[in-house]
């Protein structure tokens, strides 16, 4: 991962730490592409996460999990209903993500 610990000593971050907070001028964009009557569920975000403040100020109902309470997304799932899984996980984990989920659940149905 060389690649990633010189970004993380650019951007001051400890070695093999790449949590980073996706900005507001990042989220705006897909605000567009979900309907206020969707469910979203953030799996890898605190309710300080522009995902969840700027979908909820936009008047979706928002679920969010994060492994810091507990909430680690690959054990578990949401037990609410949820339409569309919207989140920017840490860059160590979107490869795994992608090779290993699939995201058809049926509450997301």
């Amino acid at each position: 991962m060389p690649r990633l610990n010189n970004f993380n000593k650019s951007m001051g971050l400890k070695q093999g730490v790449d949590e980073m907070f996706t900005p507001p001028i990042l989220v705006k964009p897909i605000l567009d592409f979900v309907s206020v009557d969707k469910v979203v569920w953030c799996p890898f975000d605190t309710e300080k996460s522009e995902f969840v403040k700027m979908f909820r100020k936009k008047g979706n109902k928002v679920l969010h999990s994060h492994v810091w309470c507990g909430q680690d997304f690959f054990v578990y799932e949401s037990q609410e209903h949820y339409d569309c899984i919207i989140s920017n996980p840490q860059l160590f984990l979107q490869e795994y993500i992608a090779e290993t989920h699939n995201f058809l659940s049926p509450r997301a149905q």
